[in-house]
């Protein structure tokens, strides 16, 4: 309902991409732990929102979606 599937995708790309590149040599274990803990609580988000068909039928501010940047986006 919110037609934001190929968008988190790329997203997902670009945060694994991001937590690969920053593990040691041989950390891929590591670096799929940060990815999904980087990432849960975002695509959660997006799709309980979606389930639920309430997109853009409350008064709330889209810049959450929008505004997201994979690249500058806190990862631990």
């Amino acid at each position: 309902h919110m037609a934001q599937g190929a968008a988190m995708a790329i997203e997902d790309a670009a945060v694994l991409a991001r937590c690969i590149a920053s593990s040691r040599p041989g950390g891929h274990q590591d670096a799929f732990s940060r990815y999904e803990r980087a990432r849960v609580e975002r695509a959660s988000k997006v799709q309980r929102i979606s389930n639920a068909n309430t997109w853009l039928l409350t008064q709330e501010n889209p810049d959450w979606l929008y505004a997201y940047d994979p690249i500058l986006a806190p990862i631990e």
